[in-house]
Protein backbone atom coordinates (compact mmCIF):
# COMPACT_ATOMS: atom_id res chain seq x y z
CA UNK A 1 0.00 0.00 0.00
CA UNK A 2 1.40 3.06 -1.09
CA UNK A 3 0.39 5.33 1.47
CA UNK A 4 1.82 2.80 4.06
CA UNK A 5 5.01 2.54 2.28
CA UNK A 6 5.15 6.34 2.60
CA UNK A 7 4.82 6.53 6.01
CA UNK A 8 7.37 4.33 6.32
CA UNK A 9 5.52 1.34 7.90
CA UNK A 10 5.93 -2.13 7.13
CA UNK A 11 3.01 -4.59 7.04
CA UNK A 12 3.70 -5.73 10.72
CA UNK A 13 4.06 -2.12 11.68
CA UNK A 14 0.60 -1.12 10.25
CA UNK A 15 -0.93 -4.18 11.84
CA UNK A 16 0.22 -3.31 15.26
CA UNK A 17 -0.84 0.05 14.58
CA UNK A 18 -4.47 -0.73 13.42
CA UNK A 19 -4.83 -4.30 15.40
CA UNK A 20 -5.88 -5.70 11.65
CA UNK A 21 -4.21 -9.10 11.85
CA UNK A 22 -0.92 -8.93 9.29
CA UNK A 23 -2.64 -11.57 7.03
CA UNK A 24 -5.85 -9.88 6.61
CA UNK A 25 -3.83 -6.99 6.16
CA UNK A 26 -1.96 -8.43 3.34
CA UNK A 27 -5.24 -9.68 1.41
CA UNK A 28 -6.39 -6.08 1.93
CA UNK A 29 -3.43 -4.57 0.35
CA UNK A 30 -3.61 -7.63 -2.45
CA UNK A 31 -6.96 -6.59 -3.57
CA UNK A 32 -8.29 -10.07 -2.12
CA UNK A 33 -10.46 -8.99 0.50
CA UNK A 34 -12.42 -6.44 0.51
CA UNK A 35 -11.94 -4.64 4.29
CA UNK A 36 -15.50 -3.87 6.25
CA UNK A 37 -15.85 -0.43 7.50
CA UNK A 38 -14.51 -0.69 11.09
CA UNK A 39 -11.24 -1.84 9.17
CA UNK A 40 -10.70 0.80 7.06
CA UNK A 41 -11.50 3.31 9.69
CA UNK A 42 -9.04 1.74 12.02
CA UNK A 43 -6.19 1.59 8.94
CA UNK A 44 -7.21 5.47 8.37
CA UNK A 45 -6.58 5.88 12.14
CA UNK A 46 -3.21 4.33 12.40
CA UNK A 47 -2.01 5.78 9.08
CA UNK A 48 -3.31 8.94 9.98
CA UNK A 49 -5.36 9.76 6.87
CA UNK A 50 -8.80 10.50 6.62
CA UNK A 51 -10.79 7.12 5.76
CA UNK A 52 -12.32 9.23 3.10
CA UNK A 53 -8.40 9.07 1.13
CA UNK A 54 -8.31 5.66 2.04
CA UNK A 55 -11.59 4.89 0.52
CA UNK A 56 -10.86 6.33 -2.52
CA UNK A 57 -7.31 4.34 -2.71
CA UNK A 58 -8.80 0.91 -1.76
CA UNK A 59 -11.69 1.47 -4.62
CA UNK A 60 -8.82 2.39 -7.12
CA UNK A 61 -7.89 -1.22 -7.09
CA UNK A 62 -10.60 -2.75 -8.37
CA UNK A 63 -13.41 -1.56 -10.66
CA UNK A 64 -15.35 -5.11 -11.44
CA UNK A 65 -18.94 -4.13 -10.98
CA UNK A 66 -19.42 -6.93 -8.12
CA UNK A 67 -16.75 -4.51 -6.53
CA UNK A 68 -17.71 -0.98 -7.26
CA UNK A 69 -21.33 -1.88 -5.76
CA UNK A 70 -19.72 -3.17 -2.52
CA UNK A 71 -17.37 -0.22 -2.39
CA UNK A 72 -20.58 2.05 -2.43
CA UNK A 73 -22.08 0.74 0.44
CA UNK A 74 -18.74 0.90 2.11
CA UNK A 75 -18.85 4.83 1.12
CA UNK A 76 -22.50 5.46 1.86
CA UNK A 77 -21.26 3.75 5.37
CA UNK A 78 -18.45 6.00 5.89
CA UNK A 79 -20.76 9.35 5.23
CA UNK A 80 -23.34 7.78 7.98
CA UNK A 81 -21.13 7.27 10.02
CA UNK A 82 -19.12 10.21 9.75
CA UNK A 83 -22.72 12.15 10.22
CA UNK A 84 -23.43 10.19 13.23
CA UNK A 85 -26.15 8.06 11.79
CA UNK A 86 -25.18 4.99 11.56
CA UNK A 87 -27.89 2.45 13.17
Amino acid sequence: MEIRSERGYSQLDLARLSDVPLERLARIEGGIERPELEVVLALALALDVPAGHLCAFLIGHDQSMENLARNGKLLRELFHAVKGTVQ
